[in-house]
């Protein structure tokens, strides 16, 4: 008979351990390197960043300010976001017409000019496979906004804006006096829009906070391609040399 007595306490530290090696590998991949900016952070090490709480920010956040003018793309998704708001009795027996809308619409021309060269450059040259996955970015747009309109917020998924200790000069563009910057969750962002939102209530976000940030301008590259993108990319061009005066 063996002498090894059963030891509880072990035996919980044994489940929880396992537990934690049994999640999906993306998970424990992103707690590891979330434990890893936490401690540059702390130590101001490399290019850092940390968690701020929307609890702690003192007002909500401005929209306006996030989205113009380098994020022609997140208004981009508003619009769309408002034409499937519009005829969503219509879309909910047809989804068809909502591709066909879609796809004639300025929805497809940021995802094949932003989202597949920037994330998913092999679908270039296969045009089934990119309609595939268009079509996977559509319905879940759609299912987002029903869930919105139904439930509200869900803020289990906060939107992250991200902010910086120094804030660098984007490509083509110039350094704005903007405090917070889009980052994570432009979808969310561009459904409250959708509905209506001026500005993001602080209980919806967790902003991300770098030593550093240089802000995305994807006004530039859309700007080629839809008549209002060049104007605001015409914009930040004097606004960029009234700066340089």
């Amino acid at each position: 008979m063996s002498n090894t007595k059963f030891n509880i306490t072990q035996f919980n530290r044994f489940e929880s351990i396992l537990a934690n090696v049994r999640k999906p590998y993306r998970v424990v991949r992103e707690m590891f390197f979330s434990a890893i900016e936490t401690m540059k952070g702390s130590l101001r090490f490399g290019n850092y960043w940390y968690w701020i709480e929307g609890s702690n920010l003192t007002d909500d956040i401005d929209i306006d300010s996030m989205v113009y003018p380098y994020r022609y793309d997140i208004l981009i998704r508003k619009q769309f976001l408002e034409m499937y708001g519009k005829n969503r009795a219509r879309y909910a027996e047809n989804f068809d017409a909502l591709m066909e809308d879609a796809c004639n619409s300025d929805y497809y021309t940021w995802f094949t000019v932003i989202v597949v060269p920037r994330y998913n450059p092999e679908l270039q040259n296969d045009q089934i496979k990119l309609m595939e996955a268009f079509a996977e970015r559509v319905r879940a747009s759609a299912e987002l906004y029903d869930k919105v309109k139904a439930y509200g917020f869900n803020k289990t998924y906060p939107i992250n804006p991200y902010t910086a200790e120094i804030i660098e000069q984007p490509e083509n563009g110039s350094v704005m006096p903007a405090k917070f910057f889009m980052g994570d969750g432009c979808h969310r962002l561009a459904c409250l829009m959708s509905m209506g939102y001026k500005k993001i209530p602080k209980e919806f976000v967790r902003v991300r906070s770098y030593g550093k940030y240089q802000p995305y301008n994807n006004t530039s590259i859309l700007a080629s391609f839809i008549d209002d993108a060049n104007t605001w990319q015409k914009q930040m061009i004097v606004n960029n040399d009234n700066n340089k005066n």
